[in-house]
């Protein structure tokens, strides 16, 4: 879960977005054969609840296209729970992930390690969706979407799946691009083809996930870094070019990984994740998680 006091600046900076893909036969940029051969589920998002048009699915490979009718953008994120926990308290973690307080904040993550594991799924803005293909193992699985802060009282609504049927299998697919998360560092080539697939894997021992979000030329890690700290971590702040889309893989588990088959403008962009570390509540970002990339 992220640290989402964000949330109001990348709301802004989607809402401006280019809108370079008109409906879910531009996703994958043609699919390059990762969901062939996999179960398609597709996945809307509105900003604050999410519909499926399959709720029942088999165990091992899963493709979610997913979009957004939202007018600015959604975070659809899928877990799990586990060790014994409920909804109730993996609620009470998200709360926390939004709280003022940086200890707060650790121990949102803390938690929400310790109760959920988390598939990742994607960050979308309209007109530009994403195609997520994850390995399953039979269980109950929940989708939501947490765009904006949650009500202290009212749950934020999920959306179950179940997954049935063997025991599932990683067939170790792997992108044109290929990220990992580690060290509160993303390991990731500087240049990526505009249009292709990514493949990102958490092998870290906290929850992370990558978004990418484009900058102005001629941005450097170097400003990137001076602009996280001077809005303690939360946003690159002018760096950000609202012509273009923000987009992302969410949230990933420790030990799993997803690909993603995208098609986004050429250009300047930076990865970055905002989640709250586990010991002081800063985030990864600020602690020097980003990374210049090019779109050619």
């Amino acid at each position: 879960m992220r640290c989402r006091l964000l949330r109001s600046t990348l709301v802004l900076v989607a809402a401006g977005a280019v809108l370079v893909a008109t409906d879910s036969a531009a996703l994958a940029g043609g699919d390059r054969g990762h969901g062939r051969d996999a179960q398609t589920v597709h996945v809307t998002g509105t900003g604050s609840t999410v519909a499926i048009d399959d709720a029942h699915v088999r165990a091992g490979t899963v493709r979610f296209e997913v979009s957004t009718t939202s007018s600015t953008f959604s975070a659809v994120t899928l877990f799990s729970l586990k060790n014994g926990a409920t909804l109730d308290q993996f609620f009470d973690d998200v709360r926390n992930e939004f709280a003022a307080d940086a200890s707060d904040r650790a121990r949102g993550t803390r938690d929400a390690r310790q109760h959920a594991t988390f598939y990742g799924l994607a960050d979308v803005v309209p007109g530009v969706p994403l195609a997520v293909t994850v390995d399953l193992r039979p269980g109950t699985y929940w989708l939501f979407d947490l765009t904006t802060p949650p009500d202290p009282v009212e749950d934020p609504q999920v959306t179950p799946l179940r997954v049935t049927g063997g025991t599932g299998h990683d067939e170790g697919r792997d992108g044109d691009v290929r990220v990992r998360m580690t060290g509160d560092r993303f390991l990731a080539p500087s240049v990526w083809p505009r249009r292709g697939t990514w493949s990102v894997g958490n092998t870290d021992d906290t929850v992370h996930f990558m978004q990418l979000q484009p900058v102005d030329r001629g941005t450097t890690d170097r400003k990137v870094q001076q602009a996280l700290e001077a809005t303690f971590g939360f946003s690159v702040g002018d760096l950000a070019d609202p012509d273009r889309p923000t987009v992302g893989s969410e949230v990933l588990s420790p030990g799993i990984q997803h690909t993603v088959d995208y098609d986004l403008p050429a250009g300047r962009y930076v990865l970055l994740c905002f989640i709250a570390d586990e010991s002081d509540g800063m985030t990864h970002a600020v602690m020097g998680m980003h990374k210049v990339i090019v779109l050619r």
